[in-house]
Formats: structure tokens, C-alpha cells, sequence
């Protein structure tokens, strides 16, 4: 998905050690520091919006505020996949991991997975679905890709 980018000190290292992006799979959903994560929202709900197969719902009992109802089959579809983009590598998460797929009232809603933070970015688990994550540590390089893990189980 291409969106507006925020600036790179949105993710800047500061003195105190604070800021950057931290990958933790111990932290459930991703969280996006304000500028980010708001680029995203906006990305999507436009994208979102502009397909007829949707219908944008709020939610209060639900946690995410960006949820929409499949109107048919053909929904998923137009679902993007949304790229983090690092130093020299790109992280490619797939729909089923930007979005939670839920019943709710006897229909089936997805709601956005990643929520808005004051000041952390966090890579939690659920957006590290069925991705290899290589931390080269000698030439200081990070490296994704897609991992079946199923078929290595």
C-alpha cells in the first residue's frame, strides 16, 4: 500500500536510548507512534471507503476504530498489504495480519490491528505472522521474509 510517508524522525533514535522501532513478539498488536500510525489510518480509510463491498462500522464494545463489515465475498480482496519500510529492508504485512477478522452480530467485521501509541513503535506478534525475521549481527542488517511455518512445525 502507498501512503504519505511521516518523517524519519518520527522512528529517530534519541540520546536517552528512546525512540526507533522495537520488533517484540511479546506485544500482541503493532503499535505506531501518533504521526505514523495516523498516516496509515488515513491510507486506509480512504482506500477502504472508495470499495462498495464494504461498509465502515464503529464499533464501541471493540477496541479498533477502524472496522468495516463484509457486504460479499469479494471484500478481502481489495484489502492492502502494508509495507514497513527499514534502513535495507522492507517488512510486508499481509491483510489477514493488518486486520482481525471477527463475528460480530452475526456478521463478519475486520477492524484494524495496530493501534496509535504516545511514543513507542512496537512490531508485536500478531503482524509477525508467517514472516522470518534474520538479524545479521556482524554486518548490522535486518532482513525479512514470508515463512510457512506450518511446514516447519
Amino acid at each position: 500500500m502507498l501512503m504519505g510517508s511521516s518523517s524519519t524522525s518520527d522512528l529517530a533514535i534519541e540520546k536517552d536510548g528512546g525512540g526507533g522501532c522495537v520488533i517484540d513478539c511479546g506485544t500482541l498488536a503493532t503499535l505506531l507512534v501518533k504521526p505514523i500510525f495516523d498516516t496509515l489510518h488515513t491510507a486506509l480509510t480512504d482506500h477502504l471507503s472508495s470499495n462498495q463491498n464494504l461498509k465502515r462500522r464503529i464499533i464501541h464494545k471493540l477496541p479498533k476504530d477502524l472496522c468495516c463489515e463484509e457486504l460479499s465475498d469479494d471484500a478481502r480482496k481489495i484489502l492492502p498489504v502494508v509495507t514497513f519500510h527499514f534502513e535495507n529492508a522492507g517488512l510486508d504485512v499481509k491483510p489477514e495480519a493488518v486486520f482481525m477478522f471477527r463475528e460480530f452480530e452475526g456478521k463478519i467485521l475486520f477492524c484494524l490491528s495496530m493501534l496509535s501509541d504516545d511514543s513507542n513503535t512496537i512490531i508485536g506478534a500478531y503482524q509477525q505472522m508467517k514472516q522470518k525475521f534474520v538479524y545479521d549481527t556482524k554486518a548490522q542488517v535486518l532482513g525479512f521474509g514470508l515463512e510457512d511455518c506450518e511446514k516447519n512445525g
